[in-house]
């Protein structure tokens, strides 16, 4: 019986330890002093992830709109080198949560990606973003 008991645990500590680590970024991570809030990623599945945005304080719109952008471009570079995301902005039974998907070629079937997608989710190609905006956004975190 303990024996059993033992194994178990050993069985189950190495799951945790196998399992990876969820990601989240700052827009402090970013040079931004106006803004403050955190996307974290709250589920990590094959080939999408469930992120949370936690806002302390919002600076202008479009600065926080495309820090938002960097960080999730950063998140598919971490993923696997992904170019393209497909994204529900805020979903009907988490308001304050989003979908993205990653995907290395354009067109792909959403539901393919995570059968949560909608297939009318839109896609975002990255290199849309100029080489400075990739240059900054990609590069791993230090």
């Amino acid at each position: 019986m303990k024996r059993a008991l033992l194994l178990g645990l050993c069985v189950l500590s190495l799951q945790v330890l196998a399992a990876p680590a969820l990601w989240s970024s700052s827009s402090k991570d970013f040079g931004e002093s106006r803004s403050d809030f955190i996307l974290r990623e709250v589920e990590r599945r094959p080939r999408s992830s469930l992120l949370q945005l936690e806002i302390r304080e919002i600076g202008s719109s479009v600065g926080s709109s495309m820090i938002i952008a960097c960080m999730m471009a950063r998140l598919a570079e971490e993923r696997g080198g992904y170019r393209y995301l497909i994204k529900v902005d805020s979903l009907p039974s988490h308001p304050d949560q989003m979908l993205v998907g990653f995907s290395h070629q354009p067109g792909e079937n959403p539901q393919s990606i995570d059968a949560n997608l909608p297939a009318s989710a839109p896609e975002v190609d990255l290199d849309n973003f100029g080489p400075e905006f990739n240059k900054r956004c990609r590069a791993k975190k230090q």
